[in-house]
């Protein structure tokens, strides 16, 4: 890590309390606004109830473990995916068992809510501390949990029902090019046939970072999802804790609560359902809408006569 510069305007070299400095930094960030109720507000209950399915077998366990990336960056609990592919034959059975329980007690260990962050610098001045993003790394074995037990419900996820009919992030045969493909041409034909577009962009700020546990559990149930899982994910979203490491040095133990956590498998899935509805107050005034993750763009074909103040 480079020098980095404090509020006062004294340039930091030590590595912890750089760390410290980026702790506090990002902590601001991981912070819920206070919640402002509107006509959106209301959840509303369009279930799709889904069907309990048996947890999969061994032979689906050793085909996760084999299919983990030997490059991901290894978690807090020091163990790396080299071992897991290698030894994914062995571990198959206890890591199945492991699932059986937290499927059956509807609980998630305390030794894979354990994250640390890493800065990665994105633009501007790289002593400016607020030039620093952090990404999250976690227990591979705990990602490769959530690849096990999110075979139970990723179907059910990804059902334009929940995750929205134009959701084009995280989905099954889609991607951010055929988000700009379906825009793009829907605008070349309106003008060939001489209309004019109102369009509408937006991008929420630290999305995956500030999501209320509360609603989105709420979500998870107004959707019809089986109970069992209802369950793990009220244990996997619950209170985290994460260091900030800069060459190695950790800063001060940061509270992680009311988001959808970063370097997870299940944050994009829980996002898509969590952001599903932010699309209503835009079909309200006759817009269609494109949605990439958190990204929402909107747009409307106007007669060439209407009035651009309009």
């Amino acid at each position: 890590m480079p020098a980095l510069k404090s509020k006062s305007g004294t340039l930091i070299f030590e590595q912890r309390a750089t760390a410290k400095l980026l702790t506090e930094k990002f902590a601001a960030k991981y912070t819920l606004i206070p919640e402002k109720h509107n006509r959106y507000s209301d959840i509303i209950k369009n279930a799709h109830v889904q069907l309990s399915e048996p947890v999969p077998p061994e032979d689906k366990a050793a085909k996760i473990l084999r299919g983990m990336k030997e490059d991901s960056a290894t978690g807090p609990d020091m163990l790396p995916t080299k071992i897991l592919r290698e030894c994914a034959d062995v571990l198959a059975k206890p890591f199945r068992m492991i699932a059986l329980l937290i499927l059956h007690q509807g609980i998630w260990p305390q030794a894979w809510m354990i994250h640390w962050i890493v800065p990665l610098f994105k633009k501007g001045a790289v002593y400016q501390p607020g030039n620093y993003r952090g990404i999250h790394l976690t227990a591979q074995v705990s990602k490769a949990m959530e690849r096990f037990l999110g075979s139970l419900v990723v179907t059910f996820m990804s059902l334009p029902a929940n995750a929205g009919p134009n959701q084009f992030a995280y989905q099954r045969a889609r991607g951010a090019r055929d988000a700009l493909a379906y825009m793009v041409l829907t605008w070349l034909d309106g003008f060939n046939k001489r209309f004019k577009f109102a369009v509408y962009c937006s991008d929420v700020s630290g999305a995956f970072d500030r999501v209320s546990t509360r609603r989105m559990l709420d979500k998870l149930r107004a959707k019809g999802m089986r109970d069992d899982m209802v369950k793990v994910f009220e244990a996997w979203l619950a209170e985290r804790k994460a260091l900030v490491v800069c060459g190695g040095k950790q800063g001060n133990p940061i509270q992680l609560k009311n988001m959808i956590y970063q370097g997870t498998v299940w944050g994009p899935w829980l996002w898509n359902l969590f952001y599903e509805d932010a699309r209503l107050a835009i079909l309200v005034h006759d817009f269609l809408e494109v949605v990439f993750a958190d990204d929402l763009n909107a747009f409307r074909a106007f007669p060439m006569a209407t009035a651009n103040a309009h």
